[in-house]
């Protein structure tokens, strides 16, 4: 759980050193995951944080709309500079898709980003 939450401490604060600390340790762990996968489910969670992170930044009134789907792999972030007539950024990592204008559009992106192909 402590990688996972290195990796939402980077999407939180855009400080990279988290996003390496969490490799760093994913790295260290690449053995038993290889040998033993079933010991260690949280540390498969945890690269699949590093593999797919995702913020959200958007505004305030939207979160709650936001918040009633289930997506656990996404970070929601209160954000007030946002493009004009933007409601909200789905980024992975610190890469944006175009501005959502809708909350539609918004969740619409948001749902791709975290689905797992």
């Amino acid at each position: 759980m402590a990688i996972a939450n290195l990796v939402r401490l980077f999407l939180l604060t855009a400080d990279s050193a988290y996003l390496d600390r969490a490799e760093q340790a994913l790295r260290a762990f690449s053995g038993v995951m290889s040998r033993a996968p079933q010991s260690c489910p949280s540390l498969f969670v945890a690269l699949d944080w590093f593999c797919h992170e995702t913020l959200v930044r958007t505004t305030p009134e939207a979160i709650a709309t936001l918040l009633r789907s289930y997506v656990p792999t996404a970070i929601v972030k209160p954000e007030s500079d946002l493009p004009d007539g933007a409601i909200g950024l789905v980024c992975q990592g610190l890469s944006c898709q175009a501005p959502a204008l809708s909350i539609e559009q918004l969740c619409d992106q948001l749902i791709q980003s975290v689905t797992r192909v």
